[in-house]
C-alpha cells in the first residue's frame, strides 16, 4: 500500500514516505489527537498476507513497545487497517549513523563516533538483559537526535526491532528456510551458518558498526553477497588504522575481538566493548546531561555566500556573528504575562523569546540572537514570491540550489511539511562543509518558508554543527509561539 500526502490512514493524516525496507514502509504522520507527529510503519504489501511476516511484524512492535529506554525509539500502538498491519513509533528528527558515515569524518569525528557507539551498546545491553537480541544492529538503524536544550547532549537511539527474537527462541521457529535475518555486511558467523545465536552477535554487529564509522568503509568489502559471507566465515578482522592513518593501532585489537570468529572469543557486552574503543581512541564518551561536542561560535547571515544563490531567495549562513548589529538600535519587544516577545518591523507577527534570546535591528523583518552569540534566527521576505510560486516550489528550488550552487547536502528528511501560525509550510535542514570551498568553517542551518495574505516569508535559522544542534529546541519553541498580527 502506498499513502499519498494528505491522506488519512488509521486516523493519521499522512505527511510524506521517511523511507522504505525489507519489512514495510515508514511515513511521517499528524497523531488523529496529539499535537505531534508519529512515525507510522506498513508492512509491505507483498508481505501482507504471509503469516511469517505478519507475526515477525506484530512481534517488533510487542518487543519494542515493552521497553523503556532513553536510546530505544518508543513503540506508541498498532493496529490493523483490513489486510494492512501497522506499527506507530516515536518519530526521530536528525540523522542516521550511515548518512554521518557518508557526511565524512570533518561531521562524523572520532568523540562523536565514541558517544553515538556509547549510547546503541546502552540500548542494546538493556535489550538483552531482558532476554532480546536486535540481530540487525548495522548505521541505518541508530538514529541520532540535536540536544533537546543547551543542557544536554546529542543522542542516539536504536530503532527497527523488526528482527528482534526473544533469546530463548532465537534458535526455533519463526524463521523461513535459507533466510538470514540480519544484513550481510553486519552478520555474525553464527548468522551466517544457521549456527546457535545469542547477544555476541548485536556485539558483532556493533564492532562492524564501529569500524565503518571510523573507516568510512565496511569491514569486509567485496564484490558479490557470497564473497562477503565468506570473509566473515573466514576472513581476519580488518585494521582501521591501516584503512584511516591517525587513528591508533590499539583500536584494531578491539576491533579484532569484537569481529572474533567465535563467539566465546568476543566482548562478553556491548558496554565493555564501547568502553575499550573510547580508552583505544583516547577519549571518553560524553556524560548524560552534557554535550560531547564543543560550543562554536555563531554563523551569522553573510552577504557573500547569500549572493550565490540570491536569484532564488535563499540565504546562507557563512560568517562569524556578532552580538553587535552594528546599527545600534532594536527591533520592538514586549513583555507580556507568558514573557518578553519580538514583533515584526512591518507589524505582520510576533513571536515569544526563550531567557537568553533578544531582538536586534533587523536587515528586513526580524533578527533574533542568543545573549552568548550561539544562535541566529532571521525573517525576510522572500521576492520569488512575487513570481507565483507556491511555497512548496519554493522550498523546493531553494533546496536544490543550496545543493547545486553552495553545495550542501540536505538532511535525509528532505523538505518537510510543517506549519507557522497555523499556515502551511514547508522546511528544509542543510549542512554546508568547509572541503567544499564555499564557507569557512562547517555551517548547519535551516531554511522555513510561509506564506500569509499573498506575502512569502523566509525564516533561516543558522549555526556552527555544535551551536546549531543546541538551539534547535529553542527555535523550535519560537515558531510554535509565532501569531499573525496583521
Amino acid at each position: 500500500m502506498t499513502l499519498a500526502p494528505g491522506s488519512v490512514f488509521a486516523g493519521y493524516r499522512i505527511i510524506r514516505l521517511l523511507g522504505v525496507g525489507g519489512m514495510g514502509s515508514v511515513y511521517l504522520a499528524a497523531h488523529p489527537r496529539l499535537p505531534r507527529n508519529d512515525a507510522v510503519k506498513l508492512l509491505s504489501g507483498g508481505n501482507a498476507r504471509n503469516p511469517e511476516f505478519r507475526a515477525r511484524f506484530e512481534r517488533e512492535a510487542d518487543i519494542a513497545a515493552a521497553m523503556r529506554h532513553p536510546n530505544i525509539v518508543s513503540v506508541y500502538d498498532r493496529g490493523a487497517e483490513g489486510d494492512q498491519l501497522w506499527i506507530s513509533m516515536q518519530y526521530i528528527e536528525g540523522r542516521d549513523a550511515a548518512e554521518l558515515i557518508e557526511a565524512g569524518p570533518n561531521v562524523l569525528t572520532v568523540q562523536r563516533t565514541v558517544d553515538i557507539i556509547d549510547d546503541a551498546a546502552k540500548a542494546l545491553d538493556y535489550a538483552h538483559s531482558h532476554g532480546l537480541l536486535h540481530r540487525d544492529v548495522k548505521p541505518a538503524n541508530i538514529l541520532v537526535t540535536p540536544p533537546i536544550d543547551r543542557y544536554s547532549r546529542e543522542s542516539a537511539l536504536l530503532t527497527d526491532f523488526g528482527i528482534a527474537r526473544a533469546i530463548a527462541s532465537a534458535n526455533e521457529g519463526l524463521t523461513m528456510p535459507g533466510d538470514v535475518l540480519a544484513t550481510i555486511a553486519y552478520a555474525a558467523p553464527e548468522q551466517l551458518e544457521g549456527s546457535h545465536v545469542d547477544h555476541r552477535v548485536d556485539i558483532y554487529a556493533l564492532g562492524c558498526t564501529l569500524y565503518q564509522m571510523l573507516t568510512g568503509s565496511y569491514p569486509y568489502p567485496r564484490n558479490s553477497m557470497a564473497a562477503t559471507m565468506h570473509a566473515h566465515l573466514t576472513a581476519p578482522p580488518p585494521q582501521p588504522s591501516q584503512v584511516r592513518p591517525g587513528l591508533p593501532p590499539a583500536i584494531d585489537r578491539v576491533i579484532a575481538k569484537a569481529l572474533a570468529k567465535a563467539p566465546e572469543n568476543r566482548y562478553n557486552s556491548c558496554h565493555e566493548l564501547a568502553e575499550d574503543a573510547a580508552r583505544a581512541l583516547a577519549v571518553n564518551p560524553a556524560p548524560a546531561g552534557k554535550s560531547g561536542l564543543n560550543r562554536g561560535l555563531l554563523i551569522g547571515l553573510g552577504a557573500a555566500a547569500a549572493a550565490a544563490v540570491v536569484a532564488v531567495g535563499v540565504v546562507v549562513a557563512v560568517q562569524v556573528g556578532s552580538n553587535d548589529s552594528g546599527s545600534g538600535g532594536t527591533t520592538t519587544t514586549s513583555q507580556a504575562a507568558a514573557g518578553p516577545t519580538a514583533e515584526a518591523s512591518d507589524g505582520s507577527f510576533v513571536v515569544s523569546l526563550p531567557d537568553g534570546w533578544s531582538a536586534e535591528d533587523p536587515e528586513d523583518l526580524l533578527k533574533l540572537l542568543t545573549s552568548d552569540g550561539q544562535a541566529n534566527i532571521l525573517v525576510s521576505k522572500n521576492p520569488s514570491s512575487s513570481r507565483g510560486k507556491t511555497v512548496d516550489e519554493s522550498a523546493d528550488i531553494n533546496a536544490t540550489s543550496i545543493q547545486d550552487d553552495v553545495k550542501g547536502v540536505l538532511d535525509s528528511g528532505g523538505v518537510e511539511a510543517t506549519t507557522v501560525g497555523g499556515e502551511p509550510a514547508r522546511r528544509f535542514t542543510y549542512s554546508l562543509f568547509a572541503k567544499d570551498g564555499q564557507v569557512p568553517k562547517d555551517v548547519r542551518g535551516r531554511q522555513l518558508y510561509v506564506r500569509h495574505k499573498s506575502t512569502e516569508y523566509i525564516v533561516t535559522y543558522t549555526g556552527l554543527p555544535e551551536a546549531f544542534n543546541l538551539g534547535v529546541a529553542e527555535y523550535e519553541a519560537i515558531m510554535d509561539s509565532w501569531e499573525w498580527t496583521d
